[in-house]
């Protein structure tokens, strides 16, 4: 069914209704595809084009021109009457504009009045201002057939498809139409066996109705209700109703029991209020908050805009390039949505507009203006060597809104605002900290344990990785069931659609269902609550958007996330298309969440997974981080694989609270050690016999012929002890020790085996045997030419410092 919207009006003594919007018209059988909310401001939908009332706004006015064929044409429209009614319109409407500039705030409002229809009235068979008005349906619906819309789409959808057309097509945040009824030889107002009389309106970024001769305060008045605000006066809104972005209710309804209660002058109440109002650009406080116009900490910015920028990312110095690189992430945070009415969707208009840094506590300077409400930040600013601290953050231009500022002391890299965060180091001078010039450990492998030294789990389920049409009735630490007053409880994996997705049954029409909407959901309970939530969904038709959301135990809201759109007209998902929505509560008080569709769309679920896995690997910074971890003590583990590194003997120790962590992050200092391919008491005794022979040379030579020189790792299979200069590398130098130690000692004894190539040569083919002892140069040579290399000069002073 279609949703209904509150219709208001200016009929004294009747309540508003809702009549149904359903079109009648249908010729034309078209798909019924949902148009994408591309332009549209971060969060809104489609239908979301009137939810507060900011920025830049498109009001197109269509004006009703009678053909004659149903009824008498009584009205002629003229360039000057056109003329005369758009000036009212734009008078009406600016009046907020006005209003806005008397409170002193940040925000601007700005407004388009789109004369398309206008100038062209739109031919319809009736006479609008000769009919009761609610048959605005009839003229309604004959504008969106002219204008192409699918007959199949309701009056409501046809109208927020054409309003947010007019959005793109103005580059503007919101759009609403007003169908105008010529009323210039008429007393200016609808037959009284109507509904309504005057003007009336549905809300939420719709359109109104009114006879073309109603002055500008009543296009002021229904304008309100376009962006949520209710009627003050008597019979028409109550003093118990809510609406708007933050829930607001009419206490300044003329219906107020409160003792003592007095109305303040409002756009909203009766005609002398509206008459005060709009000759004072003022009205009540009730109202600017319905509209979303409310300031509660005073600073000039209403609350649903006055919501921090985030910036997450890394960034480390390059000490070589005396640059400092950033990369990550910044995007503007909603304000959740508590109207009672309309869809909910979390919105804002704030943007990145400037990327700036600070350096050593200078001025903030712009290093890069995306101007997008999301943008991938990838900077590199120039740095001097000597500097002490390095800040970065992303701003607002309109609001002054700023992010978080993540900043980093010399030679310390910035991790971010993840719960969790470390970073690895090569620790040179051994005091613990990261320094100019000490390299990051990348790919550095690292574990997360409990305090009892537990590894951190993730579980999930996968649809892909269960049985298919089988009740899912126990599955390991969650439930998951169908949630909705024809869903039952049963759930099944299915391929209905090629891809295994979950399914849940549909008792009214026996059949399995592969996707969950806006009334039914899927409902997955854990059996101990978490702190981290990933749901993979994907769409199977055009403009489908997700919606997760998360309770505690006690069911009271915790959080929730929204996808963007999904996939393009009509072409089902695969699998790497599908998107991953993601939900953190530090706290880890997850005990349920509810997945749907948003905004009247389906949308299919093919995995769940809760907590957060241990096995983590660092960035090109150095840099591991991740959110999900619930307040408590935890471990890190994590041995470096270079050889002749470690980060000590006992696990780094770190505590979060509140989400996030106590005292500075802990560090992974990778401290110099001997190498495990080392022989601390002999370093020439390769083989560990306790004696050194040119066997140990050619222990050596055999590795470097089989394997290459290279840096040696804790994943080798070596069994000898090979790292002869301990510097965690195996080279030829490892062997020209040896063959030094024993030209020293004069102590060679035997011809082994010289491994060459793919052969090895035994001591009885003389003519392969490299005497080692009493030709050491020999020896060399031939290690130099099995490499590629010049023969050893034994007179080339530098070289054999290299080697010797």
């Amino acid at each position: 069914m279609p949703r209904r919207r509150p219709v208001t009006g200016r009929r004294a003594g009747d309540r508003p209704q809702s009549p149904a919007v359903r079109r009648h018209l249908t010729l034309q059988t078209l798909d019924p595809r949902r148009l994408m909310a591309a332009d549209a401001p971060l969060g809104a939908t489609l239908e979301d084009t009137g939810e507060f009332l900011l920025g830049r706004v498109v009001v197109t006015p269509i004006f009703l021109d009678s053909n004659g064929v149903a009824d008498t044409k009584t009205q002629q429209w003229d360039p000057g009457e056109i003329d005369e009614v758009l000036a009212r319109i734009t008078e009406g409407v600016n009046w907020w504009s006005d209003t806005l500039d008397d409170l002193n705030t940040v925000h601007s409002l700005e407004f388009i009045v789109d004369r398309t229809y206008a100038d062209d009235p739109v031919s319809v068979d009736q006479e609008p201002i000769d009919r009761v008005s609610q048959d605005y349906i009839l003229y309604a619906n004959r504008f969106l057939d002219q204008i192409g819309t699918p007959g199949t789409a309701t009056l409501e959808e046809g109208m927020f498809a054409f309003n947010h057309a007019k959005r793109v097509e103005h580059d503007a945040d919101w759009a609403f139409s007003i169908f105008v009824a010529d009323s210039s030889n008429d007393d200016g107002f609808f037959p009284t066996s109507g509904d309504f009389q005057g003007a009336f309106a549905f809300a939420g970024g719709l359109f109104f109705v009114m006879p073309s001769t109603r002055p500008a305060s009543t296009v002021a008045h229904e304008m309100g209700h376009i962006f949520w605000a209710l009627d003050e006066y008597a019979g028409g809104g109550t003093y118990a109703e809510r609406r708007g972005y933050y829930d607001t209710q009419n206490l300044n309804a003329e219906d107020n029991p409160q003792p003592g209660f007095v109305q303040e002058v409002s756009i909203m109440a009766d005609q002398d209020q509206i008459k005060a109002a709009y000759e004072s650009n003022t009205t009540a406080a009730v109202t600017l908050a319905q509209v979303g116009w409310q300031d509660s900490d005073g600073n000039g910015i209403f609350d649903v805009l006055d919501v921090p920028l985030k910036l997450d990312g890394t960034g480390a110095y390059d000490s070589e390039t005396e640059t400092f690189q950033f990369r990550g992430e910044a995007y503007a945070q909603a304000l959740r949505n508590q109207n009672p009415a309309g869809y909910r969707s979390d919105i804002t208009l704030n943007r990145i507009s400037h990327v700036q840094v600070s350096i050593d506590e200078g001025p903030w300077t712009t290093v890069s203006s995306p101007d997008e409400q999301v943008a991938l930040i990838d900077i590199t600013v120039s740095v001097p060597s000597n500097y002490q601290s390095f800040a970065i953050r992303v701003i607002d231009q309109t609001t002054g809104i700023t992010s978080e500022e993540l900043r980093a002391a010399a030679g310390e890299p910035i991790l971010g605002t993840q719960t969790f965060a470390t970073y690895a180091f090569v620790d040179e001078n051994e005091d613990g900290q990261q320094q100019l010039g000490e390299a990051a450990l990348v790919s550095q492998a690292v574990a997360i344990r409990d305090a009892q030294g537990e590894l951190i789990t993730s579980n999930g389920v996968l649809a892909e990785d269960l049985p298919t049409n089988t009740d899912l009735n126990l599955l390991d630490g969650i439930t998951i069931r169908g949630n909705g007053l024809f869903l039952g409880d049963n759930i099944q994996v299915r391929t209905t659609t090629g891809d295994p997705l979950f399914h849940v049954y549909d008792r009214q029409f026996n059949t399995w269902l592969p996707f969950v909407g806006t009334s039914g959901t899927l409902q997955a309970t854990f059996d101990s609550p978490t702190a981290l939530v990933e749901v993979d969904v994907m769409s199977l038709i055009d403009g489908s958007y997700a919606r997760v959301t998360a309770f505690d135990s006690n069911g009271n809201l915790i959080d929730r996330v929204t996808t963007s759109l999904l996939n393009e007209p009509d072409a089902v998902l695969d699998a790497d298309e599908a998107q991953t929505l993601r939900l953190v509560d530090p706290q880890g008080r997850i005990a349920r969440v509810e997945i749907g569709g948003h905004a009247q769309t389906g949308v299919s679920v093919s995995g769940i997974r809760y907590g957060q896995s241990s096995a983590l690997v660092t960035d090109a910074n150095g840099i591991v981080s991740f959110s999900g971890l619930a307040d408590g003590v935890y471990q890190i583990d994590a041995v470096p694989e270079s050889v002749i590194q470690s980060f000590g003997e006992s696990p780094l120790v770190f505590q979060v609270a509140a989400g996030e962590i106590v005292g500075d992050p802990p560090r992974l200092a990778a401290q110099r050690v001997d190498s495990l391919y080392y022989n601390v008491d002999l370093p020439e005794d390769v083989n560990g016999d306790q004696e050194v022979s040119a066997l140990d040379a050619l222990r050596v030579i055999n590795e470097l012929n089989l394997n290459g020189a290279r840096e040696l790792t804790r994943s080798d299979s070596i069994t000898s002890l090979v790292d002869v200069t301990n510097d965690g590398i195996v080279t030829a130098l490892d062997a020209l020790r040896v063959i030094n130690y024993l030209n020293r000692e004069g102590s060679a004894s035997s011809e082994p085996t010289v491994t060459t190539g793919d052969r090895a040569v035994s001591g009885e083919s003389t003519s392969q045997v490299v005497p080692v002892a009493s030709d050491p140069e020999r020896a060399i040579d031939h290690l130099a030419a099995a490499w590629g290399q010049e023969p050893f000069d034994a007179d080339d002073d530098e070289e054999a410092g290299q080697l010797f």
